[in-house]
């Protein structure tokens, strides 16, 4: 029996093959301490920002004896294997972005969004998977602004060392980038690695007036600082009404710190809500020369101020944040000229958000304690597979000499990229394509792919594509052959005598099929469409008849069609 594919120099792929060897050579779970992932009533807190950071050996780049490959930590990647941590699917890539990787001692302070995270109520710990090892990966798998989605307008690190307009820059998609004004010390010493400081006479920075922090409902504030003394109130952050003079109503939103002695100072939590003044300030002072975490929220009702994780004060009242579209000032007050913040400030954030007490105190146990907070597993291999699931692909010899490998998949879940091998004489696979050809996770669009072979050798070689899932699990599919195959045989009731009659040579007469030429000599090139062109049209080729009729429209199916 003659398959209709007998017209093309192709096959399809079929769906089948064994697991190569792992392009993530390596992982380490992290296991969540839940008792510490919030208050006594939390249940699960969402897109959860967590602080990693360890000293690991094994987290060295291979060149320092480790089992990273790239020496900026690109190949290092967080995943969650459970559909209660993903909030729905049952494996999930989780955004990080990495503040500080060293490849020759395998230190790595990055931030994890864990899409949901267990606190004291739940029944168990979370747990996630670091993955390491894979020389596929050759650039960034950072994702900050994913990292930092969940209504957050503003994330300043302070990890930079060199100042300028912009220059100290915002982690969320907002870019609320931060200008030094009169020479605070970037790159200083910070609370959970550099941090700025500011010397509480002449310096701060500001942001330029952005729609993104004109937040008039939710809203989170929150830092780390350690003071000095002075003489006077010290602005953390203030969103203020006019940024040439500090006027009464001084503040739209800002977390601040009210003076009261030289050795200790009470956070202030303030917003302007219906054009009258309001504020909440601790029941506690913190103390000078000492680090404290300082939060304050509101949800539309109620202000909350925090110290280190604990509730410390509040007042009730509603209404919506004044906006005055001014600039965001750090360490001064609108005027620009006063209430200057005394020495060290680090990780800023501004939420158009409420968090929930049991965000806020499992922020303060994670950053303040990073290593209590979970607990790293040892080194293992990479673990489970993920699929593809192929529709069809071709082998096709190209004018040029060269083979075009193509092919379509159905679905994809948590793919990486592929490869493609070549049949060698030696019955070994050669690997033809240099780098991975990008699946979605690394940003490829799918589900069409191609690749091609400019030095394929002799007609009859095979081809294989090869999938890598993000587990770094790699899965090779069944091969492909080029085939040059001879024009197909036409059946003896198809064939017709030339009749002078028509004109032009044509030995196609119209009976046969009122829209379709039936002819001998029909076949089948390479890049043409299944009839070479619309039926009827006069650029479409004769074909065979029956197989017009009923091969063809198999073909347009993706199936192999009947004979003749």
């Amino acid at each position: 029996m003659t398959r209709l594919a007998g017209f093309i120099s192709c096959v399809g792929l079929m769906l089948f093959m064994g697991s190569a060897r792992a392009s993530f050579s390596y992982r380490k779970s992290v296991t969540i301490d839940r008792s510490k992932a919030g208050d006594a009533g939390t249940t699960t807190l969402s897109a959860f920002p967590m602080f990693f950071k360890v000293t690991d050996a094994d987290l060295r780049s291979t060149a320092n004896g480790g089992d990273v490959q790239s020496a900026n930590g690109y190949d290092i990647i967080f995943r969650a294997l459970d559909s209660a941590t993903c909030g729905g699917p049952s494996t999930c890539e989780l955004p990080h972005q990495i503040e500080r990787y060293d490849a020759s001692t395998g230190d790595l302070e990055a931030w994890v969004t864990i899409p949901v995270l267990n606190g004291p109520s739940a029944a168990s710990d979370t747990v996630i998977y670091v993955y390491y090892g894979n020389a596929d990966i050759v650039s960034s798998t950072e994702q900050a602004s994913s990292v930092w989605a969940d209504g957050y307008r503003a994330v300043y690190h302070f990890n930079e060392t060199t100042g300028g307009t912009g220059a100290v820059r915002d982690s969320t998609s907002h870019a609320n980038h931060l200008t030094d004004v009169n020479g605070p010390t970037l790159g200083g010493t910070g609370f959970l690695g550099p941090g700025i400081q500011l010397d509480g006479a002449n310096d701060y920075l500001e942001a330029p007036t952005s729609s993104s922090l004109e937040i008039t409902g939710s809203i989170t504030l929150s830092m780390w600082v350690n003071l000095s003394s002075t003489s006077e109130p010290q602005i953390g952050v203030t969103k203020p009404p006019s940024d040439t003079s500090h006027v009464s109503r001084y503040h739209n939103y800002s977390l601040h710190f009210l003076r009261v002695s030289s050795t200790s100072f009470r956070p202030r939590f303030y917003l302007t809500l219906g054009g009258n003044a309001r504020s909440t300030s601790t029941s506690t002072t913190m103390s000078t020369g000492s680090w404290t975490h300082v939060a304050g929220t509101y949800d539309g009702t109620t202000l909350r101020v925090y110290q280190n994780g604990v509730l410390r004060g509040s007042l009730s009242n509603s209404g919506a944040i004044l906006n005055s579209q001014k600039k965001l000032r750090i360490g001064t007050n609108g005027s620009g000229s006063s209430e200057f913040l005394a020495n060290k400030l680090d990780e800023l954030r501004i939420c158009a958000c409420t968090r929930s007490a049991g965000f806020i105190v499992a922020e303060f146990n994670n950053q303040s304690a990073p290593s209590s907070f979970y607990a790293v597993g040892s080194e293992s291999g990479p673990g489970v597979l993920s699929a593809v699931h192929y529709e069809t692909g071709h082998a096709q010899r190209m004018p040029d000499g060269a083979v075009r490998v193509t092919w379509r998949t159905g679905w994809e879940h948590e793919t990486l990229g592929y490869r493609m091998y070549r049949l060698a004489p030696d019955a070994s696979w050669v690997r033809v394509t240099p780098a991975l050809i990008p699946g979605p996770l690394l940003g490829g669009s799918g589900p069409l792919y191609e690749a091609f072979d400019h030095s394929p050798g002799p007609p009859g070689n095979r081809y294989v594509v090869e999938d890598v899932d993000a587990h770094g699990v790699a899965t090779r599919h069944a091969p492909l052959d080029i085939e040059t195959l001879a024009p197909p045989r036409i059946p003896a009731a198809l064939r017709e005598p030339h009749n002078p009659r028509l004109g032009g040579g044509s030995r196609c007469p119209p009976r046969r099929h009122p829209r379709r030429r039936v002819c001998p000599e029909a076949k089948f090139r390479p890049g043409d469409p299944p009839l070479g062109g619309a039926p009827g049209s006069p650029g479409a080729p004769c074909v065979p008849q029956r197989l017009a009729t009923r091969g063809i429209r198999s073909a347009r199916r993706g199936r192999l069609g009947p004979s003749p």
